[in-house]
């Protein structure tokens, strides 16, 4: 028998098993390249409000501005946009409000830039951080305040979110307070800690 009579029967016997390695092996490359590029986030903030601005050009400034604040080798900002009514009109508008609600619960974002009135509200109001210490006198004047606390400021502020294209007169920026569940969590902290530093160098002095 020749080597290529040989090669041809081998193929007949096996192909189906050289073509399910060939396939296993293409899934196993597909998924490590997938969790390769997987990026973590070294801040992560949610921009809720009734009139949509687009947020892309906050995450490409942030993550050009950031630095890898969470070692992971990659400098990365993430900005979840979420469009919402004022006044709910149909079963998509209460899934936008049921995804408010996840985000804040979540613990996953550090950082909101919303409407004055989501401040103000009780619900909200009280899972952000006192930031009195960290804006401006300027800033601290027409703040929301949650009992006598600042805990957001109006975005037009800084020159970092004019420039980013987010500000507006009606639009505010606080940190979320880290859960009960989070604190002792070296991962969570830093991300909380990572926030803080990214207000007071960037959104603040730039």
């Amino acid at each position: 028998m020749t080597t290529k009579e040989k090669l041809i029967n081998f193929w007949d016997y096996h192909k189906v098993y050289i073509i399910a390695g060939i396939l296993a092996m293409i899934f196993v490359i597909f998924t490590v390249s997938e969790c390769m590029s997987n990026k973590t986030p070294d801040i992560s903030i949610g921009f809720i409000a009734s009139e949509y601005k687009d947020t892309e050009k906050l995450e490409k400034m942030l993550s050009e501005t950031l630095g890898d604040r969470n070692g992971d080798g990659v400098s990365y900002a993430f900005c979840d946009n979420v469009l919402l009514p004022k006044t709910p009109q149909n079963d998509g508008d209460a899934m936008l409000i049921q995804k408010v609600s996840i985000m804040f619960a979540a613990g996953d974002y550090q950082m909101f830039i919303m409407e004055k009135e989501f401040f103000e509200a009780d619900i909200y109001g009280e899972m952000f951080v006192d930031i009195s210490d960290i804006i401006t006198e300027e800033m601290a004047e027409d703040s929301v305040k949650m009992r006598g606390k600042s805990v957001a400021f109006k975005t037009t502020h800084s020159k970092f979110l004019n420039d980013a294209g987010v500000s507006g007169e009606n639009l505010y920026l606080g940190l979320i307070v880290i859960r009960e569940s989070d604190k002792g969590k070296e991962k969570m902290e830093l991300l909380h800690k990572i926030s803080e530093d990214v207000l007071k160098e960037v959104i603040i002095n730039k």
